[in-house]
């Protein structure tokens, strides 16, 4: 292994760890706690990230809006995120 490999194995570590604290739950609501949820989208065809189906953002401490791009892809994102957070 030379060098920059290592730096670059190092690299990628360090942004999982960090991708994986964002997500800690803090009692505040912030985008990286849904973002990386993956959803059947468009009749179940493709599985996307909502970070890639919608604009996500946190307006207070304790709301979180999703806001699909395509308006037709809401009952899916819905659904997968209900499922998701129930007991």
């Amino acid at each position: 292994m030379d060098e920059s490999s290592v730096r670059n194995k190092m690299q990628s570590s360090l942004n999982a760890v960090a991708g994986d604290v964002a997500g800690i739950r803090t009692g505040r609501a912030s985008p990286a706690l849904v973002e990386n949820i993956v959803c059947p989208a468009y009749g179940g065809t493709q599985h996307l990230r909502i970070l890639e189906l919608a604009s996500i953002s946190s307006p207070d401490p304790s709301q979180i809006v999703i806001n699909p791009w395509d308006k037709s892809i809401i009952g899916d994102i819905k659904k997968e995120f209900l499922r998701r957070t129930s007991v």
